[in-house]
């Protein structure tokens, strides 16, 4: 009888300590990435944040950790995610971008590249297989947010489906 309570009591601690563990995206790496080095044939998606910011957080609490999310994201894209602080040297296609600031306020240049220079965060960018810029979407207050979690999915079946190659996103939106 003991060893049957002993048992229990081991796997109640173990489901506990699973269902607490926080479901994410299958983050790539950010290098091989940038460089089309990831030999998949996927759009891939950046997320571009920094720390600290409350407003990343919440993104990561709530649209990145939603299982309908995340396994979209594993299907149909390459998720890797930028730091846009990092203060380490980015070389992307062989050109190298430094981080631009004072010990307290900066930024890497290729984050500022990656977001036209609107420095909202975070920021989702989307890359197509060769690796070029073909959309963003800020998460800010300030530039026309996504909202939720049922927009962030309409975003991703915007580029899944390849309507990006066709119309912006704002007429796409509009004929669903």
């Amino acid at each position: 009888m003991k060893k049957i309570i002993i048992i229990l009591f081991f796997a109640g601690i173990a489901a506990v300590g699973f269902s607490q563990q926080k479901i994410q995206p299958d983050w790539q790496d950010f290098t091989k990435v940038v460089n089309a080095e990831t030999g998949q044939n996927k759009i891939s998606v950046i997320y571009v944040y920094t720390t600290p910011c409350d407003l990343c957080t919440t993104t990561e609490e709530t649209i990145l950790a939603d299982t309908t999310v995340v396994g979209v994201l594993k299907r149909n894209f390459i998720a890797t995610k930028f730091d846009a602080r990092t203060r380490e040297n980015v070389v992307v296609k062989g050109q190298s971008y430094p981080y631009s600031g004072n010990e307290e306020h900066g930024t890497n240049i290729y984050a500022i590249m990656l977001v036209d220079g609107i420095m909202g965060f975070p920021t989702f960018v989307f890359l197509n297989k060769d690796g070029e810029k073909i959309g963003k979407h800020y998460f800010t207050k300030d530039f026309a947010p996504v909202k939720d979690i049922a927009e962030f999915l309409q975003i991703l079946q915007y580029y899944s489906s390849g309507a990006y190659e066709e119309t912006s996103y704002e007429e796409w939106v509009k004929t669903q």
